[in-house]
């Protein structure tokens, strides 16, 4: 169109383009649209025109645009676009090297992109020179020539609302894997609906992700600028937003632990202004714990590296009973050794004691019997010399239940008579006295006494409301009714267990008590049904880990169904 007769006007001008498109067709592309009036007035009206809009934003307000969310590369296109742009022989040769460098470009296009032209300019650089650049400095190293990935985030950064920029600051401080609007609000310290739109407009400006509802996450890049963000500013509310967080979650874990009935919970300072969540049930605290571990475990890091004293110690206390159900044994262990760690710095012997016995109970399925042996010993110790009675009797229980895996039958039971004396007035631990004085007689060969005492305790256990406790019993007897010759008394308690075991979510001894039930099969000629049994038993303990699968592979072989049980890889 000659100049003289282009219009003024926006909405002439909007008018003669559409006049102008009418009837052709056309591609208009519109690239790096800022906004949803940058392009509104540059969409045809002709059916046989073609628009495509790309954007950092999701322009939500358009009317009859078809959204293709673009998300970042599969590994497959990752390597494609290296070799592509570096040189497959180059890749090909270091495919280690290629792996760090698509992790620390977060597979996101532009990082990646960037990152193989800045190769390509370097021939005599190794891929492994750079992945060891991008590791030293990340958001540095993703350059080439006079462009980087850090004008994008600045720019995108740069347009929102102070309040949102703090948001976006503080997010970088949550040190899990993902957040909710209800973590979000106690970061920030402002209220769940605000939280909630902060995270629905960086959302919409895609400086956040979301893969399920109601749970954000950051791509990795955007993390670290995020850091480096609150390092150039003041940062000054950073550390206070962490201890809030750090705080929230301990009070909410312990809120959940008691929906549990989890026993011997710590007495909790004050959680500050943040209302902590609240359970109705044991389903709905199993759920969370479930959802929110990683999380759990990524601030207790955080709060050892910043030292947050009672959030080290009392968060792996807490949420022992958890652990123990769903059996993440090695996080129990490590996570209590660090709180002995921070304890013995204090000098605070009874805390140190106390998270000695954890670290304990949670090798007891680990085969690592020496290190546990070390941990009672020193916890026994610290209790006499402070002259706790009570945590003397927990130790001394833990000394009779090791006592009885190394088969010490009669020194457990000397151990565990000693424990009932420090602490008989607590129905709950003498019950779990009872359940190991069971299998301490029944080591002896002392059948009749050892079901005294199962009985006993299992009555014990369903009066103070100890499931995890009724889920061991019951297996117990059913072990107990088959050295009897009672297969079809087993076979019942074997499948009330399943019922208790399987309504408090514990998986190892689901798997147990599928292993009793199969034995129980098995003495009343039902083969099929027992091998039945103890494919349901491989298949839960070896996807949790738990050592007695190997128990279970050996049933299933000698019964000559080995064949068709899955070998785990090795390492």
């Amino acid at each position: 169109m000659p100049a003289q007769q282009i219009p003024s006007g926006l909405d002439e001008r909007a008018v003669m383009f559409r006049n102008q498109l009418r009837n052709r067709h056309a591609l208009v592309l519109l690239d790096n649209a800022a906004d949803e009036m940058q392009v509104r007035d540059l969409i045809p009206a002709s059916p046989t025109c073609l628009v495509l809009i790309t954007s950092r934003r999701s322009l939500a307000g358009l009317d009859g645009v078809t959204p293709y969310l673009l998300d970042t590369f599969t590994d497959t296109e990752a390597f494609d676009l290296l070799a592509r742009i570096v040189g497959p022989d180059r890749v090909a040769a270091e495919p280690g090297a290629a792996t760090r460098i698509i992790d620390y470009c977060d597979r996101l296009p532009l990082a990646l992109s960037l990152t193989a032209a800045r190769l390509r300019s370097r021939p005599a650089w190794t891929l492994a020179q750079l992945a060891d650049r991008m590791e030293a400095g990340r958001l540095d190293a993703l350059r080439a020539g006079g462009r980087s990935i850090r004008p994008v985030f600045d720019l995108s950064y740069r347009e929102l609302a102070e309040p949102m920029q703090r948001v976006f600051r503080l997010l970088g401080q949550h040190p899990g894997p993902d957040f909710t609007a209800a973590m979000v609000a106690v970061l920030a310290d402002i209220s769940p609906s605000a939280a909630e739109d902060c995270l629905e407009q960086l959302l919409d400006e895609n400086l956040v992700r979301q893969s399920t509802p109601g749970r954000y996450e950051f791509h990795d890049l955007l993390r670290a600028y995020a850091v480096e963000v609150t390092a150039e500013s003041d940062g000054g509310d950073a550390p206070a937003a962490l201890e809030r967080l750090a705080r929230w979650f301990l009070h909410c874990a312990y809120r959940a632990a008691q929906a549990m009935k989890a026993p011997v919970l710590p007495e909790l300072g004050d959680g500050g202004e943040a209302a902590s969540l609240s359970f109705d049930s044991y389903a709905a605290a199993l759920a969370w714990c479930d959802a929110e571990h990683a999380n759990l475990e990524a601030v207790h890091r955080a709060a050892v590296e910043k030292d947050i004293y009672e959030v080290i110690w009392q968060l792996p206390v807490v949420l022992a009973h958890f652990r123990n159900i769903r059996f993440h044994r090695v996080n129990s262990v490590v996570a209590h050794g660090a709180a002995v760690e921070a304890a013995r710095a204090r000098g605070d012997k009874t805390v140190v004691a106390w998270n000695l016995l954890g670290a304990s109970t949670a090798l007891a399925d680990l085969s690592r019997q020496g290190e546990q042996e070390e941990m009672i010993s020193e916890a026994l110790s610290l209790y006499r010399e402070v002259r706790d009675s009570r945590g003397e009797g927990w130790a001394l229980l833990e000394l009779g239940r090791l006592h009885n895996l190394r088969g010490r039958s009669a020194e457990a039971i000397e151990v565990l008579e000693r424990s009932i004396a420090c602490n008989g007035s607590d129905p709950r631990h003498v019950m779990i006295c009872h359940v190991n004085l069971g299998v301490a007689y029944y080591g002896l060969g002392d059948v009749q006494s050892a079901y005294r005492y199962t009985e006993q305790a299992l009555t014990a256990a369903r009066a103070v409301g100890e499931q995890r406790a009724e889920c061991i019993l019951l297996s117990n007897l059913g072990d107990l009714n088959l050295d009897l010759g009672r297969a079809e008394g087993a076979h019942d308690f074997y499948t009330e267990q399943q019922l208790v075991a399987e309504q408090i979510g514990n998986e190892d001894q689901q798997g147990r008590g599928l292993i009793g039930l199969g034995k129980a099969f098995e003495a009343m000629g039902r083969p099929e049904q027992a091998q039945a049994s103890w494919r349901a038993a491989y298949e839960m303990l070896r996807g949790i880990g738990s050592a007695r699968a190997d128990q279970v592979r050996e049933l299933l072989e000698r019964s000559g169904a080995g064949a068709s049980v899955p070998t785990a890889a090795a390492g």
